[in-house]
């Protein structure tokens, strides 16, 4: 989740030429899922990301619950828009929609390394209406593929949490927090607590991105030889 996301949409390829951007090809999944218009998108007030990264298993899990406000009356939605870095195994994120949502069209471009679900609250709300709801994301991969986690908001939120916990026999080291807005980047370093985990929260923060990156420690050589027998 080392890239560029906010959220979701359904399948069809489109070859083209030359090379997209990240954000290029973030914006045409947008596009694909339905969300041309910032009144499509409902309003987050509430965020909370728990994920939990494990050396000793190929799959990591994210967990989110929002609260959110419909703008319209209908069908509350939004997107999850996960475009992959270079880097990262280019398997299709599972979307698993947990409480008081669906998961509507989606987009799937392994050419672009592009995966992303419309997520549609239950039932039909009126405008100014707020529901809460929560989905998981489970990534392929292993944990050392993930050197960062983040989410954008396109409107002020009133409190946001990510929190990731670290599991297994490796662990993260020059770890920070981040929060990226029009008015720039703030980086501050942050370590493991005592349940091997870390986290940003922030009150009122949008529109904008926050996150949280790492690096990996090195194994030494003794445990390399080790992992030969």
């Amino acid at each position: 989740m080392g890239s560029p996301r906010l959220r979701g949409r359904a399948v069809q390829s489109t070859s083209f030429l030359g090379r997209r951007t990240s954000k290029e090809v973030f914006r045409e999944a947008l596009d694909e899922l339905g969300f041309a218009a910032p009144q499509q998108y409902a309003h987050e007030r509430v965020f909370q990301q728990f994920g939990v990264i494990d050396s000793a298993h190929d799959v990591q899990r994210f967990d989110y619950r929002l609260t959110v406000r419909a703008l319209e009356s209908g069908i509350c939605r939004l997107p999850a828009v996960h475009v992959l870095g270079p880097t990262e195994p280019n398997h299709a994120p599972q979307y698993i929609a947990l409480e008081g949502c669906s998961v509507g069209r989606r987009v799937v471009w392994p050419e672009r390394r592009a995966y992303g679900v419309e997520l549609k609250v239950d039932g039909h709300l009126d405008a100014g209406q707020v529901a809460t709801f929560a989905y998981r994301v489970e990534m392929k991969a292993a944990a050392t593929d993930m050197t960062a986690a983040m989410y954008s908001v396109p409107r002020r939120a009133n409190d946001v949490l990510l929190e990731l916990e670290f599991r297994g026999d490796r662990k993260p080291v020059d770890c920070e927090r981040f929060r990226r807005t029009e008015a720039g980047e703030s980086v501050t370093s942050v370590r493991l607590d005592r349940r091997d985990r870390m986290q940003i929260s922030e009150a009122r923060f949008g529109p904008g991105t926050f996150g949280l990156r790492w690096s990996w420690e090195e194994l030494d050589e003794e445990d390399d030889d080790l992992e030969g027998y």
